[in-house]
């Protein structure tokens, strides 16, 4: 991370992104619509305020998959069998791309 990356907020809606970043007055912008300084490196801070949202900008190579606070997180219930699967269609047989997750006591 550069010490000179501009923070920029992003807040996902249904239907809607917005973006809030300072400007080099001070001001913050909040718009639709992300203008960055060329060649600066951004500090992207990602929230989803009420559904499920998946921020993708492929030219930068990032994907993420944002949850609303109190939705989910990370903590899990690793006391059970689980069968996890892919979260995106990567090829044409995804549906059938499936994998168990099973306790094991140490």
């Amino acid at each position: 991370k550069a010490a000179d990356a501009l923070p920029v907020n992003v807040t996902a809606q249904q239907y809607k992104w917005t973006f809030n970043y300072p400007l080099p007055n001070g001001k913050v912008v909040s718009s639709n619509k992300l203008v960055v300084p060329d060649g600066r490196q951004l500090q992207l801070h990602l929230t989803a305020l009420d559904v499920l949202h998946s921020f993708w900008v492929p030219e930068w190579r990032i994907k993420r998959d944002l949850v609303p606070a109190g939705v989910g997180g990370n903590d899990v219930d690793n006391s059970v069998v689980v069968t996890a699967s892919l979260g995106a269609h990567c090829s044409v047989s995804w549906p059938l791309v499936r994998w168990r997750c099973t306790p094991l006591t140490l």
